[in-house]
């Protein structure tokens, strides 16, 4: 990870950094002029600032904007205090120096995790996740909660999805202004099925079909997107936590968590650091743990401690998939193989991937505050293990996380 920080211990992180790796696994902080090689120095590269303390964001964004000539894309005011911008290499080193500037991140990609095969609308169908985790056994629906999906957008007008979504809060951080929070891609359509799809007579269901699913779209019509876009919405969720409890993430990208005892040869992303802030504010966030078949510690979000990582089962084969990530950073395990959801222009699709594991979290989470309105997330996350089946066909050496159960919520 390419981080810059202001520090009076740089000389001596940068000899350490020739000794050891950073006990976290997260990269050493380094100087800029280590890394100005690999730039170039013509075209403006993305980056994350964040401000010193005292500083006006507006005011420092706006006067650094003409200082130096950034382009903004982002403002944050919630998770952290910063904005995300676009510069040339020059002119990051000329940053690196103003007083203002507490951190300097650089703005990595994020992909949502899994990919699309969409099939035909029949009649209304429970889908295999719905049925093992026991969401037909129990009466709760989720009434009164709501889950930013933070991911694609949303099918706004699909007619299993209208009567769930809740516009009122819809957010674009992709910058496709012309579909402002609509999903061109599927995969936010998707998660926002199994979640909350409506309890009619065509399509999918969802695990509580009085759930109230807000699309904050952070990923484009690729599936893609950015470091800055997700804190956009990470940010924009932390604004309005008194309405919204839980947002999931099935997106990742290549990271890792820097522990505080790793301090000072590894600083905190900006990522890293929206998260926290975002969950010590109050909101619960359900997570991919990745397709990769790694270890779920070498992806974020899914390596911080503060959200609930989900890896992904096959309840077919009751086995674990070889690509779901794994291992301790894993919190939940959920049904992630031939999932049934909606999907993109009012259609309907079949997909695997943790990403398809993740929402059946989402929804449990805000089943779960519906009967424990007072929960933080870090009790949403024990409620939650706590009703999981701690002994099920599959589990190995990699996998060892509690299976999701709903039925007694």
């Amino acid at each position: 990870m390419q981080t810059f920080q202001r520090t009076r211990h740089l000389a001596a992180l940068v000899a350490l950094a020739a000794l050891t790796n950073c006990a976290s696994d997260e990269q050493p902080v380094q100087r800029y002029d280590s890394q100005i090689g690999m730039l170039s120095a013509n075209l403006p590269h993305p980056y994350i600032v964040q401000f010193a303390a005292g500083y006006d964001v507006d005011a420092t964004a706006k006067d650094l904007a003409g200082t130096f000539g950034l382009t903004i894309s982002h403002r944050y005011d919630k998770v952290l205090r910063g904005a995300a911008v676009r510069l040339p290499a020059p002119v990051l080193a000329k940053l690196q120096n103003d007083p203002r500037i507490a951190q300097i991140d650089y703005d990595f990609d994020i992909y949502a995790i899994g990919k699309p095969g969409p099939t035909p609308p029949p009649a209304q169908v429970e889908p295999v996740g719905y049925l093992y985790i026991g969401a037909t056994s129990t009466a709760n629906e989720g009434a009164g909660q709501r889950v930013a999906v933070l991911d694609t957008g949303i099918d706004l007008d699909h007619p299993d999805l209208v009567g769930s979504i809740d516009a009122d809060f819809l957010k674009d951080c992709a910058g496709e202004n012309t579909e402002a929070g609509n999903d061109l891609d599927g995969h936010g359509s998707h998660v926002a099925g199994t979640i909350a799809a409506s309890n009619n007579a065509v399509g999918s269901v969802g695990i509580g079909n009085q759930i109230k699913v807000v699309p904050v779209k952070v990923l484009n019509r690729n599936g893609k997107g950015s470091w800055s876009s997700i804190i956009c919405g990470i940010d924009y969720v932390t604004s309005h936590v008194a309405d919204i409890r839980v947002a999931n993430m099935s997106l990742g990208g290549t990271g890792t968590y820097c522990a505080p005892l790793s301090l000072p040869l590894c600083v905190p992303s900006a990522l890293q650091v929206a998260v926290q802030n975002s969950v010590t504010a109050g909101v619960t966030y359900a997570v991919a743990a990745g397709n990769e078949g790694a270890l779920a510690s070498s992806s974020v979000p899914a390596a911080y401690p503060w959200v609930i990582a989900v890896s992904a089962y096959d309840t077919k084969t009751k086995t674990f998939p070889t690509w779901s990530n794994y291992g301790p950073r894993v919190d939940l395990a959920a049904p992630g193989v031939g999932i049934f959801s909606t999907y993109k222009n009012g259609g309907y699709a079949t997909l695997s991937g943790t990403s398809m594991a993740s929402p059946h979290v989402a929804a449990a989470a805000a089943l779960y505050l519906s009967t424990h309105s007072n929960a933080a997330p870090d009790q949403v996350r024990q409620g939650l293990q706590a009703l999981g089946l701690g002994s099920y066909s599959g589990q190995n050496a990699n996998h060892q996380e509690k299976m999701l159960q709903v039925h007694s919520l």
